[in-house]
């Protein structure tokens, strides 16, 4: 799981960097923010709901996006 979110980071940060510095950093942080708090507790419900590996990774890798 660590090793996956790792990889997920090493790819996501340096495009949202650069996706940061067209656009603007407070656009980004906006939108993410708004997504993460939208998306964060109905992921978690789902993965409670009925957890398993496949369902974790997922939601890991969900919010290794968002942040």
């Amino acid at each position: 799981m660590t090793v996956c979110v790792g990889i997920s980071n090493l790819v996501w940060l340096p495009v949202m960097g650069a996706v940061s510095d067209r656009i603007g950093r407070r656009s980004v942080l906006l939108v993410f923010t708004i997504l993460t708090i939208l998306t964060s507790y109905p992921a978690v419900q789902w993965l409670v709901a009925n957890p398993s590996f496949a369902r974790l990774l997922m939601v890991e890798l969900w919010l290794s996006f968002q942040l």
